[in-house]
């Protein structure tokens, strides 16, 4: 019974730790950036279909839309929470 409720108090810290990381990082991303964040991993789209929100296209076979601009967005926004002791 003590280690469940020990198991409640993490997951309340880490929600409570993604919010603040959430706040922070808004503060300092580019608007794109901000777009790109929100979508992945706040509204949990896939890559594709924030690619093809953003208008992306490709000429590569059977790689999805904005391939490599969406990798690029998320190296940058990997970077910043990084550079701001975020994570």
């Amino acid at each position: 019974e003590h280690e469940l409720s020990g198991r409640i108090d993490e997951s309340i810290d880490i929600e409570a730790g993604a919010k603040k990381l959430t706040t922070r990082l808004m503060q300092v991303l580019r608007p794109i950036e901000k777009r790109v964040y929100q979508s992945l991993y706040l509204d949990g789209k896939s890559e594709e279909v924030v690619a093809l929100e953003l208008g992306y296209t490709t000429s590569e076979t059977g790689r999805i839309p904005g391939y490599k601009q969406l990798h690029n967005i998320q190296r940058c926004i990997i970077e910043k929470a990084k550079k701001y002791n975020l994570v």
